[in-house]
């Protein structure tokens, strides 16, 4: 499940610069190629969805960070706050690569690259 296009529109609203995938590149688009775009434009990846970190993991790549939106509401006005708090707090975190998971309650960060056993 993709997250809602009102993200980008809520982020815009607070000074942040974004855009939703629909924007840019095509819906049906694989993971790695949206993740590659990220990459190449210096861009933070939200998502609800684990598979791009799974890639990072995997890969050992060390960009581009990626937050994670977790909980039953993924709407902008149930995260947003917590969203847009974190991005601020989490900043260096995410100039130098890394995973952010996001909540109501809590951000939870892991640096890039992800160490493989």
């Amino acid at each position: 499940m993709n997250l809602s296009p009102g993200w980008a529109m809520a982020a815009k609203a607070t000074g942040i610069g974004a855009a939703h995938w629909s924007e840019i590149g095509p819906a049906n688009a694989a993971d790695p190629v949206i993740l590659a775009y990220a990459y190449r434009n210096g861009c933070v990846l939200v998502t609800n969805a684990l598979d791009f970190s799974a890639i990072l993991a995997a890969s050992g790549g060390a960009s581009p960070s990626v937050v994670q939106l977790r909980g039953g509401d993924l709407s902008p006005d149930a995260l947003g706050d917590a969203l847009f708090s974190a991005l601020a707090r989490c900043a260096d975190d995410l100039h130098a690569g890394a995973i952010v998971s996001v909540d109501r309650r809590t951000a939870r960060v892991r640096r890039l690259p992800i160490a493989k056993p």
